[in-house]
């Protein structure tokens, strides 16, 4: 639930005028291929490991990658000021 709050923001974060497209674009990009990127991941590991937490591990590195790609995203100093 939390990832897709935090990609829903970034969206429309992304869409802001102020932020050149072609930068909005490749982050974009870039993002839509670690999404797609790490549920394969993740798939692949609950079907090899259905009982082990590698899975539960994933997910918890999903969370903090998604967070970071959210704070590094175009048009974000305005709403985390304190990162430079």
């Amino acid at each position: 639930m939390a990832l897709l709050v935090v990609r829903e923001n970034m969206e429309i974060d992304l869409e802001d005028n102020r932020i050149p497209n072609n930068k909005a674009n490749v982050f974009k990009n870039q993002f839509r291929d670690w999404s797609i990127s790490s549920a394969v991941i993740g798939s692949q590991l609950i079907a090899y490991f259905p009982h082990g937490e590698i899975s539960q591990e994933w997910n918890s590195f999903i969370n903090l990658t998604d967070e970071f790609y959210s704070i590094t995203a175009p048009g974000q100093k305005q709403r985390y000021p304190n990162i430079k």
